[in-house]
This record gives structure tokens, sequence and C-alpha cells, in this order.
């Protein structure tokens, strides 16, 4: 009944041959109105035959109001083009509006070219303000210039608060960078006590090493506690291994 090729008309009654027959039939027209390859349009009827064609048309008509490489521009009638065409020409619109590859800046209107160039000129200034690959400040007013440049110091300072490497202290004044290197060592006892990779304990004070040395020691306890991992049993107090032992009996 599903039409699989391991299926042996020989061996069904009268009945289940019939009802296989149907069953394939209707599967070949759902093949056929799907557009798949496996469709074979002799086995249809006249009607059948027009359901799949038109069938064809809608996804037709669908792939190119989507823009999709399957679009047949010769099989779609005088309104429907017009409506394809409407459709090309708003995506357009929309590619360029966002700077996107798939723009044709000339199938534009004069309107639509200059709204375009203003959307592109604020792409622009955005990915300067935030220091991307991709700005080109060759193109600014004075006062667009003096905003980036602003915005792209200010970047430097938050790399630099927060230890990442694209700082460049060299660009500091010698206020900012004494104070960039007090929030860049509470950066890194932060990492040091919560854990993280990151941490440097060369830059710690000995009040932080301290303070670090008991947040490992906790966080060693609680993981033995929920038997999660890595547990060091070995750094356990006898009251902790107690209370750790506990912990398992509970969870059993």
């Amino acid at each position: 009944m599903n039409g699989r090729q391991s299926c042996d008309h020989s061996m069904l009654t009268a009945p289940e041959a019939s009802a296989v027959r149907v069953a394939e039939h209707e599967s070949n027209l759902s093949d056929c109105e799907e557009g798949w390859s496996s469709c074979d349009r002799s086995k249809l009827s006249t009607s059948e035959l027009t359901a799949a064609a038109e069938a064809e048309h809608r996804r037709n008509l669908s792939h190119c109001m989507d823009g999709w490489a399957l679009c047949d521009h010769s099989k779609l009638t005088q309104l429907e083009a017009k409506s394809v065409a409407t459709a090309e020409h708003e995506r357009n619109v929309e590619n360029c509006k966002n700077a996107w590859s798939a723009c044709e800046p000339s199938m534009l209107t004069p309107t639509e070219a200059a709204a375009n160039a203003v959307s592109r000129h604020q792409h622009n200034l955005s990915d300067c303000m935030e220091d991307w690959g991709s700005c080109d400040d060759s193109h600014f007013s004075p006062a667009e210039a003096s905003q980036v440049a602003v915005a792209k110091f200010k970047n430097k300072i938050s790399a630099c608060r927060n230890g990442w490497g694209s700082c460049e202290v060299t660009k500091l004044t010698g206020v900012q960078a004494v104070e960039m290197a007090a929030a860049g060592r509470q950066h890194n006892f932060s990492n040091c006590k919560d854990g993280w990779a990151a941490c440097d304990r060369s830059q710690l004070t000995e009040q932080e090493t301290s303070e670090v040395t008991t947040a490992e020691h906790q966080r060693n306890v609680s993981a033995c506690e929920y038997g999660w991992q890595p547990c060091d049993r070995s750094k356990l107090t006898a009251s902790e291994a107690i209370r750790v032992s506990a912990a398992e009996g509970r969870n059993k």
C-alpha cells in the first residue's frame, strides 16, 4: 500500500490488488502535483493532468515571488510577471538598504537611490563607531569624524577595562593607564576567584591569593557534595569529608 518495490502483486487477493492500484495511483498523482521526478504523467487522467499542471504553475509562481533560481519567468502570465517584477524590485530595495551583496543599484529609482545612499552612509557610520573592519572613514563630515574618533576611543577604554586583546595601552593618558591597570588587576582577581582559565596568579596580592584559595576550596567542597567533577577528596577536611559522605548517601 505504501508503493515500495518489495511489493509482490501476485500474492494479493482481488480486493487487495484493487486497493493497492488505487493507493499507487494516488501516490503517483501526489508526486506529479509536488513535482517529484518519480511522477509518471502517462498514468494520469485528463483532469488529473490539468490539476498537476495547475500545481506546477502555482509552484513556479511561488519560486519567482520568492526569488528562487528555480523560477521560470516564461511560464508566468502577464499579470503574474508584473507581480513578480514588483516583488523582485522590493527585494532589491531591501538588499540595498541593508548593504547586502545582492543589491543592484542600477535597478533603483532616483528616489530609492538617494534613500539608499543615506542608509549606506548610516550603516558605514555605525560600523566605524563600532570599529568594525568594514568601516570606510573617507566620506565623513568633520562632525561625524569627531563622533567616530570619540566612539573608537571609548571602545579602546572599554577593551582595556575588560582586559580584552584589542586594548591599546599606548593610546591612553597617564591617568587612564593607571585606572586601566587597576581595572585589569581587579578583572584578573575576579577571574581567579571564579576559577576561570584567564587567571594570572602572579598579579595577585597576598590578601587576594588567600581569598582565591578559599574560593577554590569551597568550589571543591561543593563539587564533592553534589557529585560533580572535578572533585579532589584529598583536599577535604575531616568534617567536610563526613559531610560529603552524608550527601552521597542522600543522593543514592
